[in-house]
């Protein structure tokens, strides 16, 4: 479905709101450097340290929303920026961001919640809903990889040019790895990838907020919503995840 009330093109933009997800990426990138630069691990008190720690974590999990936003609907007017800024998205959230394709918009979305949806919450079995929300990602960690690499494997055997962005995505989100452990090891630890990786738990874990319990087979109860303002301002509407579902391919 094609949505266009409202619609509000800003230059190479196909809607000004993603100067929102410019900036909050941006902000990350400061926020960032500055840490690496200010930051003295060793003598930093404990209570800093999980500040800073938590604030990496969601100007992270901030890249990983906007990479679901992209996936669903790119940006950028041009093909060519739209190429440079999933580079950009790809260091923002520590992982290529052609992977959430396969995963995520064909299997999540075409199967919600059956067998062929590889993060079903069905999953997960645990009397204990805390139980099942922590251990989410590791139990389906392994079904999302094998998945993304048979897909883009098949995309490779087919020519497709989705393939070749996945591996410029990973050559670009590795080489940035190596080059801060290089650089600084703990800072790289502890600054960006221990974040990253609680942040793409975290995003992955949503999928239980957002579904299970809910009825996949209902016209609108499939889905769970978080409606407060600032939330949404936050997380770019993903929110409202009934209208989501029932639209993906619409403008935040």
């Amino acid at each position: 479905l094609r949505f266009t009330m409202g619609r509000s093109e800003l230059g190479p933009l196909r809607y000004a709101e993603d100067l929102r997800t410019l900036g909050f990426m941006f902000a990350c990138a400061g926020s960032l450097l500055l840490q690496w630069q200010l930051r003295d691990l060793k003598h930093e008190s404990l209570p800093v340290s999980i500040f800073l720690f938590a604030l990496s974590t969601f100007q992270i999990f901030q890249g990983g929303v906007s990479v679901h936003n992209a996936a669903h609907c790119p940006p950028f007017k041009s093909q060519a920026l739209n190429r440079v800024f999933f580079l950009l998205l790809t260091v923002w959230q520590g992982a290529p961001a052609s992977s959430y394709v396969p995963g995520h918009n064909l299997s999540h979305h075409k199967y919600l919640q059956t067998r062929k949806d590889i993060m079903r919450t069905s999953k997960m079995k645990y009397d204990s809903q805390l139980l099942n929300l922590v251990c989410f990602f590791p139990t389906i960690l392994k079904s999302i990889n094998n998945n993304d690499w048979s897909y883009m494997l098949a995309q490779r055997a087919k020519g497709r040019p989705i393939w070749q962005w996945f591996q410029q995505e990973l050559l670009v989100n590795y080489a940035v790895l190596v080059a801060l452990m290089l650089a600084d090891w703990r800072k790289c630890l502890w600054i960006v990838f221990l974040p990253g990786i609680l942040a793409k738990d975290m995003l992955v874990t949503l999928n239980m907020l957002q579904h299970d319990g809910c009825d996949p087979k209902s016209k609108y109860n499939h889905s769970r919503n978080f409606t407060g303002e600032m939330l949404n301002y936050l997380l770019f509407n993903n929110g409202y995840h009934t209208i989501h579902h029932m639209m993906p391919g619409v403008h935040w």
